[in-house]
């Protein structure tokens, strides 16, 4: 912290409170994800504000996308439209499953709880940061019967901030993957740098800030997001978890790419 802060008992019970009450945030967060509800997600448990909405992002390894209506078109629509055509898929090869929204996901498991809650409050009570893990994983049905089961361990990194209202909410969201391979696969018969965009990037898109935010493939050694978040003041946009806040890579770096590692 840039300077020393000391609280009365009555303050350190409401910042006692606030840090569960983001904590609360995330689980619910998770949650929804899982259940699909991706759209309620962003109406009930992220920033609503102007001032916030403009900044606000949902980061992977690949990038950034900036702003609630980008995030909404990445998270929700563009995710809708994957669903349906699944769906589409499914009912073709079986008459008797109903083409209808209630059926999104119909075979899939999508679980990524989170766990290891590390997060810290600033100094001015405004803004708070935190770190979670989850052992994600996903197994997707297919229309012959068999499924397709991933593991996905990753790092989540968000900013948060008590709006004018006094309501906590999700600025930046940084979901980052360290691995993502398939149920049984060896890890020491994987080969890295085949070239070819994971089901994690392909899945991504084409973000707002397309950036080499962390890259697993050499043994997590970019170090990046760092762990756990330390105590601050107030919030600093070079040190959240938004685009400003991103590593910056040396030209000599593994990780650095011309066309965005500026």
């Amino acid at each position: 912290m840039s300077r020393k802060q000391y609280y009365s008992d009555d303050e350190r019970i409401i910042r006692v409170w606030d840090i569960e009450t983001v904590k609360d945030l995330m689980a619910r967060r998770q949650v929804l994800n899982m259940n699909n509800e991706r759209r309620k997600e962003l109406d009930t448990l992220w920033v609503t504000e102007p001032k916030y909405r403009k900044t606000a992002s949902m980061g992977s390894n690949w990038g950034y996308y900036i702003g609630m209506e980008e995030i909404s078109n990445y998270y929700v629509v563009q995710h809708t439209q994957r669903l349906q055509e699944a769906l589409d898929t499914r009912c073709a090869a079986d008459p008797s499953l109903r083409n209808i929204r209630d059926n999104f996901g119909y075979g899939d498991l999508i679980a990524h709880h989170v766990s290891t809650p590390c997060v810290v409050l600033a100094g001015d009570g405004r803004t708070a940061k935190g770190v979670w893990y989850s052992l994600g994983v996903q197994a997707t049905g297919n229309p012959d019967g068999s499924c397709k089961a991933m593991w996905y361990p990753q790092r989540l990194c968000a900013d948060f901030v008590k709006e004018d209202s006094g309501e906590w909410k999700i600025w930046h969201l940084l979901v980052s993957t360290d691995v993502e391979y398939e149920a049984g696969t060896n890890l020491g018969d994987v080969e890295t740098f085949t070239g070819v965009p994971s089901g994690s990037q392909q899945e991504f898109g084409e973000p707002t800030m397309p950036y080499v935010v962390h890259n697993p493939d050499y043994g997590w050694s970019d170090g990046y997001p760092t762990v756990p978040p330390t105590a601050y003041y107030s919030y600093d946009p070079a040190e959240g978890y938004g685009p400003e806040g991103r590593p910056r890579w040396h030209k000599g770096h593994p990780n650095y790419r011309k066309e965005s590692g500026k």
